[in-house]
């Protein structure tokens, strides 16, 4: 049996069997945890013994940080210790670091194959590996840069003293079900159709954007987007323009110009010039990815006008968080004034909204009282 109690008591306890392998269902935190457990099952095999789990989080639920992705990593961290998988000879073939585990985590997560490892259906959410990349492989007090598709580690830079970075949370939960898992998964199906179309119109035979960027690192940014244009314009779906264009146009930017000089003002402690990528970014991801709710966007424009550095909202939206970046010595008093506005302006998330401040920290890791 996997028996599962979260120490808030308002969540319950669930159990079921290894080998029967319960349909999942969809809607209840259950979902994620017998996701992974099919997916073990399925990749493993079925005789894997069970595992009793007691978790607590001062996360909030359905937040936009990541902690339905904690929860899945925690629950194959217990499962794979108790039953060995990290020695077995299957593991060792397919994943050869943890760089590998957070790829094949991640294809838990989205029901994607992982080379030798069959896939399975998800979760039922499309998304890529960032946030089990940043779980597992976090270092303390480092802000590390990873890329994606395939994940390569690029580098770590300390996170500056002065600096502080406050969570924002809204209080308007980011779920990832009905409607909002449709609003959720269309950012990724998005992606997809330029590159299809993309490929279509140009002859290639492309699998990612960063691909279509790839081949054409040569040309200006504005010659590379017209060739996006031209095959991709004005596609519908239900009579929806699901301006592709743009979809493309927030990668490479993001890709090519925030992330690289984000990194660079973190180096130099160039503030101006990381405040003004920060709020680049968060545009682009407003008007090209569509997923910025209005109280994240609220937050954000009330820490800036509070004398915020830079602000966005991160995560994949559609409610959640926003993050502000503040001078530590003003990080208590910055709390405190911004969440009267918040709240004054957004009473019916008043009672869920909160705000924190986070550090850097190490990957999962285990934690034991053994001598």
């Amino acid at each position: 049996m996997i028996r599962l109690r979260d120490v808030n008591p308002s969540y319950g306890e669930r159990a079921f069997s290894v080998s029967q392998q319960p349909k999942s269902p969809i809607g209840d935190w259950a979902n994620y945890p017998m996701t992974v457990v099919k997916r073990l099952c399925k990749n493993f095999g079925a005789d894997l013994d069970g595992v009793d789990i007691a978790f607590g989080s001062d996360l909030p639920s359905a937040g936009g940080m990541s902690s339905s992705s904690a929860l899945m990593i925690m629950v194959f961290l217990a499962v794979a210790s108790v039953n060995g998988l990290f020695d077995r000879p299957d593991y060792r073939k397919n994943i050869a670091d943890s760089l590998d585990l957070a790829m094949y985590l991640a294809c838990i997560e989205n029901g994607q194959t992982f080379r030798g490892f069959a896939g399975d259906r998800g979760v039922g959410t499309f998304g890529g590996s960032e946030d089990h990349t940043i779980i597992l492989n976090g270092r303390q007090g480092m802000i590390s840069l990873y890329q994606f598709a395939p994940t390569l580690h690029k580098g770590d830079l300390p996170m500056p003293k002065d600096l502080a970075y406050i969570i924002l949370y809204s209080g308007a939960r980011a779920e990832k079900t009905g409607e909002a898992m449709r609003k959720y998964n269309l950012a990724a199906r998005r992606a997809k159709l330029v590159v299809d179309l993309y490929n279509r119109t140009h002859g290639t035979k492309h699998l990612l954007m960063r691909q279509i960027v790839d081949e054409n690192k040569s040309l200006e940014p504005e010659a590379t987007f017209a060739k996006i244009r031209r095959a991709t314009a004005h596609y519908t779906e239900k009579g929806q323009d699901l301006d592709l264009p743009s979809r493309f146009r927030q990668f490479y930017m993001e890709d090519q110009e925030f992330i690289p000089e984000a990194a660079r003002a973190l180096a130099l402690h160039d503030y101006e010039l990381l405040a003004r990528v920060t709020n680049l970014s968060h545009r682009a991801s407003k008007t090209c990815l569509w997923n910025i709710s209005a109280e994240v966007e609220f937050m954000r424009r009330e820490a800036l006008r509070l004398g915020a550095l830079a602000a966005s909202g991160f995560g994949a939206g559609f409610g959640g968080s926003a993050y502000a970046l503040v001078w530590a010595d003003e990080a208590l008093e910055f709390q405190k004034r911004i969440e009267g506005p918040y709240r004054k302006r957004f009473a019916s998330h008043a009672k869920k909204a909160f705000v924190f401040q986070a550090h850097p920290s190490r990957g999962a890791c285990e934690l034991s009282s053994r001598p």
